[in-house]
């Protein structure tokens, strides 16, 4: 059985954290492929180098927290992202484990086709229900185009998933 929040405060709940939820629930959930990007372009450059399958992911963290962009959202405390995309619930996409994931596949092949996507999946998808399914459609172009040409192809048959 859940408890209430703010029964764990004492009260009611303070404005900032009502604020922060509403700001959290109201937000659509998208791919985010920054993380992927970053990822990709290491894995790329470091293709065939004696380096170690360690040190690969090494450098390829060490790039995507040199290009993150950071930001302070409205009454944060306790400050960071996992995502870089503001304004929506962005989840990372972590190409290196499986291109078969919701986040790759459902803007790879339902770019801008909601329909489609309803057709497929009526019900949703896992933890995702139609309605925040129709947002994988969305990605901004430049991020499909990124997804199209450079994502895909390069990690088709190089994750680690069988």
């Amino acid at each position: 059985m859940a408890m209430d929040a703010s029964k764990l405060l004492g009260g009611s709940v303070p404005l900032r954290i009502q604020k922060m939820k509403e700001r959290i629930l109201s937000s659509p959930i998208m791919p985010d492929l920054e993380r992927a990007k970053w990822v990709t372009k290491v894995y790329k450059e470091t293709e065939g180098k004696p380096i170690g399958p360690a040190m690969r992911a090494a450098l390829a963290i060490q790039e995507t927290f040199r290009n993150y962009p950071i930001w302070i959202d409205e009454d944060e405390v306790l400050v960071g992202h996992i995502s870089s995309k503001k304004g929506v619930l962005g989840q990372p996409v972590y190409v290196e484990m499986s291109i078969y994931l919701n986040e790759i596949l459902i803007p790879y092949y339902f770019y801008r086709s909601e329909e489609k996507l309803k057709e497929a999946f009526p019900e949703g998808i896992g933890s995702l229900s139609p309605e925040a399914l129709k947002w994988y459609t969305r990605i901004p172009e430049e991020e499909y185009k990124l997804l199209k040409e450079e994502i895909v192809p390069y990690w088709k048959d190089r994750t680690i998933a069988p």
